[in-house]
């Protein structure tokens, strides 16, 4: 019996060596279509979700605007390029104050964009419930390039933002004073910070970067990086988020959840969640919601043909958002 077995493992591992597939990349597919969107060209990014009206928002990157998914109808909740806005990048709804939060950056899939030499990026929000415009955090780009990625909302309101190209940074926006600064900036170890989480009671950012995933403790500003095994991280996460003791990632081709010890501060153990879904197409960033993370399967950002221009219709897909129990 134990030959028999033996045979069936290496004709498996064979079979795996010739698709080109390892551990890390034998597909397993756990996620399922939460819902999809009719405009093929949104080049969406981000997902976010208010509990109260049961809406996901969803932004593009090409369109430079805000839709809504409401009982199986998909509308737009914020006009293209509304307000200043670039493209769509990270979101988050607020749903206690009922804002929605929007983290714009001017970038090449913005359609029509063209770069007048500076990269200017803000931190915009809307109400929650009808989407009119309440003000707006500009960097002008003047001082170097901006680009604002992920956000997240404390219990205080306060809104913390990685700050990917140039200087590496953690914006903050005092929700008391309205100021909008850098709380921490970065070093030769902090590169392209992009998702980003927060412990319950505030006090603990996790920041995805080049190299793995720190924390950043709010009292303090002091950084650490999480200890992991060497191949925890092959490539940089997107989509971060804090689930219980443990943080799940998304990468170019995966979902990974990263199991925390007591301190979180040391992952003890990984756990493949989804690889090589036939819709991935540069999964992004998403939201959970119950215990399920709903997520952008195929934002699609690398259609576009050696003269930038985005591929025509027919050679792109509907965006697809996936649902996958955690």
């Amino acid at each position: 019996m134990r030959e028999w077995l033996l045979v069936i493992l290496t004709v498996a591992g064979t079979l795996c060596s010739y698709a080109g597939w390892s551990a890390e990349t034998l597909p397993l597919n756990n996620s399922r279509i939460a819902f999809t969107l009719p405009e093929k060209d949104l080049l969406p990014e981000n997902v976010a979700y208010d509990p109260q009206s049961r809406s996901f928002f969803i932004g593009s990157t090409r369109k430079g605007k805000i839709l809504r998914y409401q009982d199986g109808r998909v509308t737009d909740f914020i006009a293209p390029r509304s307000n200043g806005l670039w493209m769509v990048i990270g979101m988050k709804a607020d749903a206690q104050r009922r804002l929605l939060w929007v983290a714009s950056s001017a970038g090449g899939n913005l359609e029509n964009y063209t770069s007048n030499g500076t990269r200017p990026a803000g931190l915009f929000k809307f109400d929650l419930d009808s989407g009119k415009f309440l003000g707006r955090w500009l960097l002008d780009g003047k001082d170097g390039e901006h680009f604002l990625n992920d956000l997240v909302v404390a219990p205080n309101g306060d809104v913390y933002v990685t700050h990917m190209f140039d200087k590496a940074a953690i914006y903050r926006l005092e929700a008391k004073t309205g100021t909008f600064s850098p709380i921490y900036r970065g070093d030769n170890a902090f590169k392209f910070p992009n998702g980003v989480t927060l412990t319950p009671d505030g006090k603990t950012l996790f920041i995805a970067h080049r190299g793995g995933v720190s924390r950043l403790d709010l009292e303090t500003r002091q950084r650490e990086s999480l200890v992991a095994p060497a191949d925890a991280f092959p490539t940089s996460a997107d989509g971060l988020y804090l689930v219980g003791n443990a943080l799940v990632a998304i990468f170019d081709d995966q979902v990974k959840r990263f199991r925390l010890d007591a301190k979180r501060k040391t992952i003890i153990s990984t756990e493949i969640l989804e690889t090589a879904h036939p819709m991935f197409m540069r999964p992004t960033t998403g939201v959970v919601v119950n215990n399920t993370l709903y997520y952008i399967a195929n934002a699609q950002f690398d259609s576009f043909d050696e003269n930038g221009k985005l591929w025509p219709m027919h050679r792109l897909y509907e965006p697809v958002i996936l649902k996958l129990p955690l």
